[in-house]
């Protein structure tokens, strides 16, 4: 609800709201370009430099409204960034625009952006939810001692329910008192 109702730059806004559904890393969803979105496929394709993997996200329908809001807000090709900065044209959202973002809102000290992805990873464990999913999803290396060397399998059907579930949970949170 806070981030809902951020009065901030609306698109530190639409960031943070994105971040919830999807838990990205913050270096992840600040330097994502409007190319590597597939509307159609409802995906998020992209490079993660941190495991060195491709990665494919599905996308809820939540995030889908939110980015084609924010399309029509700020869409300047498809190598612009999708979170791009307000102050600096053609640079990406800055990593202190989120920590700020959360300062403002009274959250200085209890929560931070990577705190989405301990959220998502703990609730959804909660739920019952199969670990590697989850943990695909996070673009986490395996603990398997043979890693992605034999396993590469990418559970995106299973990935697509588990993340209209997790949308659909936080919309159900949102509602409640």
């Amino acid at each position: 609800r806070e981030v809902d109702n951020y009065f901030g730059d609306a698109t530190t806004r639409y960031c943070l709201q994105f971040s919830a559904l999807v838990a990205p890393r913050s270096s992840e969803v600040r330097f994502a370009k409007w190319s590597e979105i597939d509307f159609e496929k409802s995906e998020w394709n992209y490079h993660v430099h941190k495991t060195r993997v491709e990665q494919t996200i599905p996308l809820s329908h939540q995030a889908i409204a939110i980015l084609s809001k924010l399309k029509e807000y700020n869409y300047q090709g498809p190598d612009s960034y999708v979170f791009g900065s307000d102050l600096r044209r053609g640079a990406a959202l800055s990593d202190n625009t989120l920590c700020k973002a959360f300062e403002r809102m009274g959250y200085k000290g209890k929560h931070t952006h990577h705190g989405f992805r301990a959220s998502f990873n703990t609730i959804m464990r909660e739920l019952g939810y199969k670990g590697e999913y989850i943990e695909k999803s996070l673009s986490h290396k395996t603990d398997d001692p043979n890693g992605e060397a034999y396993n590469r399998a990418g559970y995106l059907r299973q990935r697509k329910n588990l993340m209209q579930i997790w949308a659909d949970f936080l919309d159900e949170i949102k509602q409640e008192n």
